[in-house]
């Protein structure tokens, strides 16, 4: 057993060990309070990333789409520059038609025009005729 004089040399020891243990309980707690801050950022960080490729996959989705718009925008651009061309050569057809068109019917003007004046020959030829016919008889 220990003596007195032994009990009184332990005690500054012992309170000097207490508080030792009382320091290294309070650095324990701010260990554990410092781990528990960092797997809630852990946790924190993942679900953040989670987050990051879920949106991530919508941004792909949405450029694959605007891709897709752009092609479709192209084809529409292409399909208007051919109907374009398209009223191009209409107008220049229906120029032609109506060019055609003034032509024929100057043309038919000027048949009639022939044809009067056939008739009125024919007529100054047969009255001609007529006339020597008249004068030989």
């Amino acid at each position: 057993m220990l003596t007195e004089q032994q009990i009184k040399q332990l005690m500054p020891e012992n309170e000097s060990l207490r508080v030792q243990l009382n320091e290294a309980n309070e650095i324990l707690t701010l260990r554990e309070e410092e781990i528990e801050i960092l797997k809630q950022n852990a946790f924190d960080i993942t679900e953040l990333r989670s987050d990051m490729d879920g949106k991530l996959n919508q941004l792909q989705s949405l450029q694959n789409i605007i891709g897709q718009k752009q092609q479709e925008a192209q084809g529409a651009a292409n399909r208007e520059k051919e109907l374009e061309d398209e009223l191009i050569d209409a107008a220049k057809l229906l120029r032609q038609y109506s060019e055609l068109k003034q032509q024929y019917t100057y043309l038919t003007t000027q048949l009639l025009d022939l044809e009067a004046r056939l008739t009125e020959m024919n007529k100054r030829n047969a009255a001609l005729e007529q006339k020597l016919e008249n004068n030989n008889t």
